[in-house]
């Protein structure tokens, strides 16, 4: 019985996030969720774990902007709480919309734990997602004798 109290204990404390996060602004709307590639600009799947040394795409969209000038800054926060990365980019909306996205790799040595992306339109912070950066995966490096084979 001790065990099951344990293990729900562990359950309902994990921290619950998910891949996609959406906000609103004044008669506007930002979402922003991972990908692990681009295809045409387009995000090929959703992800909310990554593995240090595979890169993450940062996709963000808006709808609904005015049609004048806005200034997009995404900012990527390591576990540690340390500003890791950061992109600026000033748009006009074509329609009230676009689409931004910035990519990182984290390094292999990166901390494990959840990295923070933050949305900033117009310097004001206007979404906060997260994603969890595991551990490296190890290196598959061809053995000493398949390096020497076509040596002479």
């Amino acid at each position: 019985m001790k065990w099951l109290v344990a293990l729900l204990s562990c359950v309902t404390c994990t921290p619950a996030f998910t891949a996609t996060e959406t906000a609103s602004g004044p008669g506007y709307t930002v979402r922003n969720f991972f990908t692990s590639a681009l295809e045409d600009t387009l995000p090929v799947d959703r992800v909310d774990i990554v593995q240090a040394g595979a890169q993450v795409v940062m996709y963000t969209t808006y709808a609904s902007l005015p049609d004048e000038e806005q200034t997009h800054v995404g900012k990527l926060f390591d576990a540690y709480g340390t500003l890791v990365h950061t992109y600026e980019h000033t748009f006009d909306p074509c329609g009230g919309t676009k689409r931004v996205w910035q990519w990182f790799t984290p390094p292999v040595t990166a901390p494990t734990g959840m990295w923070t992306f933050e949305v900033w339109l117009n310097g004001e912070k206007v979404l906060a997602n997260a994603i969890f950066v595991g551990g490296a995966l190890p290196s598959k490096e061809a053995p000493a004798e398949e390096v020497r084979k076509g040596e002479l």
